[in-house]
């Protein structure tokens, strides 16, 4: 493994973020105290709503569960963290530059070696193969901190609902259950974090020809590969038995339309 590569892999945690209160573990006393303020004031102001009887003009679609809510303030805390997964992701593109780029050039190398030259061999299909995985260990590192955002935007929603509810006439003091009962919105962690190779089609501009290109090579490289190795046939008796249901990202056992063996 080369020096700069060993150093790409080892600052896989970009630097910086440490500083930025969103991937904290821990609110801070004045983070706490605005969140409790928004929800002393939505509270006062009837937000949210509250009809009387059921929540809904028809039934409800899972009666036994309660009824998540979105408020304006939710809405722009997801937002908060939705935009710290994307600096994360920015800065794991920035700081991995050149490891990406070796991908892509193996990549190439593969569906070339594969698809024109028809002979491809273990040595080529291994540096591959390990750039790829050298990739997925540095965005996997990085998981926990776009996780740590969702845990903070959480906690923000937690105090915010604790303040809202005991101001808000509609829900302090009354007992309410199933369908009924009223829960802040739970805001989740971008699926694309579960995805590694995802993330290495975010290293290009959207809508670009050669962005395009790249990311069919990319797919297409991950497709032989895993022919390669015995993966594709395996997902494919497994989805016999029980369907997939579809997944955020590439996957490599599904060819897009034109490729060939």
């Amino acid at each position: 493994m080369s020096r700069a590569t060993a150093r790409l892999v080892k600052a896989s945690t970009p630097a910086g973020l440490t500083r930025d209160r969103f991937f904290s573990a821990e609110l801070s006393r004045r983070e706490r105290h605005s969140a409790r303020h928004h929800g002393r004031r939505d509270g006062a102001r009837g937000i949210p709503p509250v009809p009387d009887g059921s929540l809904a003009a028809g039934p409800a679609q899972h009666p036994t569960l309660p009824r998540q809510v979105w408020t304006p303030y939710i809405v722009a805390t997801d937002m908060r963290a939705s935009a710290a997964s994307t600096v994360l992701a920015a800065k794991l593109l920035e700081v991995n530059r050149d490891l990406i780029v070796t991908v892509y050039r193996r990549a190439e190398v593969v569906v070339w070696a594969h698809d024109v030259q028809r002979h491809l061999t273990d040595g080529t299909r291994g540096r591959f193969v390990l750039s790829l995985n050298r990739w997925r260990v540095t965005a996997t590192a990085c998981r926990p901190w776009a996780e740590a955002a969702t845990a903070h935007a959480n906690q923000l929603v937690a105090q915010y609902w604790l303040a809202l509810s005991r101001r808000h006439r509609g829900i302090s003091g009354r007992e309410r259950t199933g369908s009924t009962a009223l829960v802040p919105a739970r805001i989740e962690t971008d699926p694309v974090w579960t995805k590694p190779d995802a993330l290495l089609l975010m290293s290009f501009p959207k809508d670009d020809a050669s962005s395009a290109q790249a990311a069919r090579t990319l797919r297409r490289a991950l497709q032989i590969v895993a022919e390669a190795t015995g993966e594709c046939a395996s997902r494919r008796s497994e989805e016999r038995s029980e369907p997939r249901s579809p997944a955020m990202g590439i996957d490599p056992c599904e060819p897009e339309e034109g490729d060939h063996d």
